[in-house]
């Protein structure tokens, strides 16, 4: 392939270029995880741009056309340069458009953790109000089973955003990818529990991969089409020499057509359905009586039904200077249907083959484990108020009340008992 190479004119003078991107349905699963619009220094709009997930991680599309070898894309940076920038600012906007999704559902998900601890504490204090004074003594000890974890991270380290995310299908671990550059710090990595779908995360390995500056293999993409034919010439029409493909992972190349792996098979088939005729004859007979006509007669393995009769004389006899036929020969003709199957089309399909390859970025992986445990469910009663309780806040200060009580009574029972040997004494002096 020859490259033309153009200079820019002394003239003009090169500007900073300012990428603003806006993010729309962002996702973490399907192929195709964002619809993105890219505006360069406010005065030139690319729309169509897409996030597509990768076996490497999310990758970035640009807008495209299919043309007969492939698709073309309609727009795209010329340069390695501004392809990694370009790139880069579309997939920090999708990581933080995710982010952002994330921090709100947890946000929501502690407001209904506070309403939650709310009604419990105003069922409790109808139920309990007599254990007020002792409750409030001991609670003021025992730790608190509420308490929101916080986690201080410096001002001056800028958060990291991951490149791409994978759960696993039990929900028991996930995994984070970001994709760093030279200039980047990893501690902005967040490393603290968070609760998704169910689960509560804890980091439990942070591991750094060293990704390679140029990145190929071999790559085998297999095409399917329809042909009204299943002639081997008209097959070879359909199916180009050479086509161009991208991964789904982002890397590109020109692949060849594999002769022997062109297979073509039949697509469907279809019925027609016509008719048929045969013709017998009945010759030497008596009198033109149909009824010795056979109504059905077999024909190439098909029932073919009575038609029409035609008589022909084949005699005659003198009868009071008459002629009167005494012979006849019956001709009848039997019709039927015959029904045939063909084939309505072909699938083709054969495999492209060939070296498939990107320039990656001058970046460091790093890969964020974290182990889930399935949160506890609150069930509800009849009246939609929580029943689930952490009994353990009552049991303390319900313990301390009965020691209380217990020695009180004791102290009360032997004070009475005291009293009544008293009076006893009393009555017997």
């Amino acid at each position: 392939m020859s490259q033309k190479k153009t200079t820019s004119s002394p003239n003009y003078e090169q500007l900073p270029m300012q990428i603003n991107v806006k993010i729309y349905r962002p996702s973490v699963k399907g192929p195709i995880l964002a619809d993105a619009s890219v505006n360069l220094n406010g005065c030139f709009a690319v729309r169509g741009v897409q996030v597509k997930a990768g076996k490497n991680g999310p990758f970035v599309s640009m807008p495209s056309r299919q043309v007969r070898s492939g698709y073309r894309d309609i727009c795209f940076p010329c340069t390695p340069e501004f392809k990694r920038t370009f790139d880069q600012a579309v997939l920090e906007a999708y990581q933080m458009e995710l982010e952002h999704g994330l921090n709100q559902r947890q946000e929501e998900s502690l407001d209904g953790w506070h309403e939650h601890v709310r009604k419990e504490k105003t069922i409790m204090k109808r139920k309990l109000a007599f254990c007020v004074a002792a409750m409030c003594l001991t609670m003021a000890l025992a730790p608190s089973a509420l308490a929101v974890e916080t986690t201080a991270s410096s001002p001056s380290t800028q958060v990291c955003y991951p490149t791409s995310v994978s759960r696993s299908e039990d929900g028991t671990e996930i995994r984070k990818y970001y994709d760093l550059s030279p200039e980047d710090d990893p501690a902005g990595i967040p490393r603290s529990d968070f609760e998704q779908d169910g689960f509560r995360y804890t980091l439990i390995d942070l591991l750094k991969q060293e990704l390679p500056e140029n990145e190929s293999r071999q790559h085998t993409e297999t095409v399917s089409l329809q042909s009204k034919s299943k002639d081997m010439e008209s097959v070879l029409a359909l199916l180009p020499p050479e086509k161009e493909f991208i991964t789904e992972d982002g890397l590109s190349g020109t692949l060849s057509l594999q002769l022997e792996t062109v297979n073509v098979e039949a697509a469907g088939y279809g019925t027609s359905t016509r008719e048929v005729s045969a013709t017998r004859s009945y010759p030497n007979l008596a009198n033109q009586d149909t009824a010795n006509i056979p109504k059905t007669i077999e024909e190439d393995g098909r029932t073919l039904t009575l038609q029409n009769i035609s008589w022909q004389t084949d005699n005659t006899a003198s009868v009071g200077g008459y002629a009167l036929g005494d012979r006849y020969t019956a001709v009848a003709t039997y019709t039927g249907s015959a029904t045939s199957s063909y084939v309505t089309g072909y699938t083709v399909t054969a495999d492209y083959s060939g070296t498939v390859s990107r320039i990656a970025l001058n970046q460091v992986r790093y890969v964020a484990i974290f182990e889930g445990t399935p949160i506890q469910p609150f069930p509800m009663s009849e009246e939609g108020t929580p029943l689930n309780f952490d009994w353990m806040v009552l049991l303390v200060p319900f313990g301390v009340v009965i020691l209380v009580s217990a020695c009180i009574g004791g102290a009360l029972f032997l004070r009475h008992r005291r009293e009544s040997e008293l009076t006893e004494e009393d009555l017997h002096d």
